[in-house]
């Protein structure tokens, strides 16, 4: 179950408007314009296929399972999951099927992961991303990804535990989503949207930790419509 709250909540003083070195040129946004330009940018994304490999676990703490995955983003989030020993698993969200999860279940993103990547290329909404997470709209600060700035949505600064989502500064992409979850906080990171095969429609790798500990990390290997 995705938490639609805030795991804590601060206020930002001036100590919060300090910027690290590599925020000098950075500069803040009106939430409402990062949104608009972050919805705009993720429509180049909708209906958009792509196929990964990689590795998850299951449980958050055992050994790596490799698996090779099949995410469709189409009127509903479909997704195919093919993991070792022939076990195979499904989730098919369209209208009439009932969000059916079917075969070895437990290789599947959990149903939290699985509704903000629906809100991120299925509704292309970030919008709706915010409210889905129950991110604050008036909350906003500066932090790096890398060397990248990035507008976070949701979280003053020095607060490392709300949910809030990270917008690259230059180019709207959306790098991170933070939300809170029965089985702990989830925090998912979106790289790389540049590479040769995504081509700035998907991210070319993915991943997510659970509770501080990875449990799916991805690499697309295609990107089709």
């Amino acid at each position: 179950m995705l938490h639609r709250r805030h795991m804590l909540t601060g206020a930002a003083g001036l100590a919060g408007l300090m910027l690290a070195p590599g925020l000098a040129a950075a500069y803040l946004l009106p939430t409402p314009h990062v949104l608009k330009k972050a919805t705009a940018r993720l429509r180049g994304s909708k209906g958009i296929e792509a196929a990964m490999t990689g590795e998850i676990r299951t449980d958050g703490a055992g050994q790596p399972i490799a698996v090779g995955e099949r995410w469709r983003f189409l009127a509903a989030l479909q997704i195919e999951v093919n993991g070792p020993d022939g076990r195979r698993a499904a989730f098919d969200a369209r209208q009439g099927v009932g969000s059916r999860s079917t075969g070895a279940t437990e290789l599947l993103p959990r149903q939290p992961v699985r509704l903000v990547l629906g809100a991120l290329f299925t509704q292309a909404d970030v919008n709706g991303l915010m409210g889905l997470i129950g991110a604050r709209l008036d909350a906003q600060h500066l932090d790096l990804i890398g060397q990248t700035p990035c507008h976070v949505l949701g979280a003053p600064a020095g607060d490392k535990r709300s949910n809030a989502i990270w917008v690259d500064q230059d180019d709207f992409v959306v790098r991170r989503v933070r939300f809170g979850t029965d089985a702990g906080a989830c925090d998912m990171r979106l790289d790389d949207w540049q590479g040769p095969i995504t081509g700035g429609r998907f991210p070319h790798r993915l991943s997510v930790r659970l509770a501080g500990r990875p449990v799916r990390v991805l690499t697309v290997t295609k990107v089709a419509r």
